[in-house]
């Protein structure tokens, strides 16, 4: 492959990523402390049963997994649409080679996923906002 595709989609991996530290860093670590320190609150409840103790731990946990499970899920969406575009452009190449030659379809596939890359990359920042806009105040 292209180092120039090589190194946009290097971008997009390393956007992604940055992007998820971020907000691991900047709003799921508030969640978590406040998760944790709500589950203690819970075990301090000497007259509670066992389950009630294990209920109320739970209820502090469900903000915080349903944040996290919101982050996994638009990460992948992301993923599924980068994956879907090189697909399609290697759908075209395929059916280029018999018309263009090989080295020609290659060129077109790595122009094409070049674009793809450049097109997602662009995505990240609305991708970190919309994650950012959902989490709970």
């Amino acid at each position: 492959m292209d180092q120039k595709v090589q190194n946009k989609l290097s971008e997009i991996d390393k956007g992604a990523s940055q992007m998820q530290r971020d907000i691991e860093r900047d709003y799921v670590r508030k969640y978590q402390k406040k998760a944790y320190l709500c589950g203690a609150n819970c075990c301090d409840n000497t007259s509670a049963s066992a389950e009630e103790v294990q209920r109320c731990i739970e209820t502090c946990q469900r903000p915080l997994a349903e944040m996290q499970n919101n982050v996994k899920q638009e990460l992948e969406r992301f993923q599924n649409r980068i994956q879907r575009c090189m697909m399609a452009c290697q759908d075209v190449a395929q059916d280029q080679v018999s018309a263009l030659g090989e080295t020609a379809a290659k060129e077109k596939f790595e122009s094409c996923l070049y674009k793809c890359a450049e097109e997602h990359l662009k995505l990240l920042p609305g991708i970190k906002k919309r994650l950012i806009d959902v989490l709970p105040k």
